[in-house]
């Protein structure tokens, strides 16, 4: 998840002078940043970045891994959440 943090990061920093094009869908981003890497993927689905281990990925896959890593640490924190509820309410 840092790599990916790491490539989106540089991608935005690298990128912010360019103009805004038409995003997919900025308005279901959580975060800027999220809304940012989703407006750059929708210009170029198809650019390659190269990670730090050599191997390249394909930008929109990129974003497609990062999106679901979040919806997986959601539900893992909806159930962490709930099992400590759980603990709290009927202590053995």
């Amino acid at each position: 998840m840092d790599q990916v943090r790491q490539v989106v990061g540089h991608m935005l920093g690298r990128q912010d002078a360019e103009s805004s094009a038409p995003a997919r869908d900025v308005r279901s981003a959580g975060t800027p940043e999220h809304a940012r890497a989703v407006e750059i993927a929708a210009r170029n689905p198809d650019a390659l970045i190269r990670l730090e281990d050599g191997s390249e990925v394909r930008m929109a896959d990129l974003l497609q891994h990062a999106e679901s890593v979040e919806a997986t640490a959601k539900n893992e924190k909806a159930a962490f959440e709930a099992a400590v509820t759980c603990a709290l309410r009927f202590p053995q």
